[in-house]
């Protein structure tokens, strides 16, 4: 199952971000969602708001971006073309990250099997 996503930048006082992640129909963000924790079904799009670093904080604090981040890159394809910088890039616009594309293909297959009882004899 592909997806495709893109971050939306909050600047306004701490910085923080929107990511929604969209797919081809609502039953397949159902589908997904055990895989992206925090996030939230939307029609069909699973959307979190990820808070970064304060401003009291120090640099090298991880936030719920960091953890956002990791997870999209594990499932994170390149099709031809695409951009391969960060998704919280601003390399098109200082609102919007580039479009980031995921094959959650085989992770859904390792969840589903992961759900499945082993026989005890």
């Amino acid at each position: 199952m592909n997806a495709f996503g893109q971050v939306r930048h909050r600047f306004h006082g701490d910085y923080s971000f929107v990511c929604a992640i969209v797919f081809s129909s609502t039953e397949d963000a159902t589908k997904a969602l055990p895989l992206f924790p925090g996030f939230q079904v939307q029609d069909k799009s699973l959307v979190r708001l990820a808070q970064g670093r304060k401003s009291t904080d120090p640099y090298n604090t991880r936030t719920e971006v960091d953890d956002v981040k990791a997870i999209i890159e594990k499932w994170r394809i390149y099709p031809d073309k695409a951009h391969r910088g960060e998704i919280d890039g601003t390399p098109f616009s200082i609102d919007y990250g580039p479009l980031f594309h995921l094959d959650l293909t085989q992770a859904l297959i390792d969840h589903t099997d992961s759900l499945k009882q082993l026989p005890l004899f």
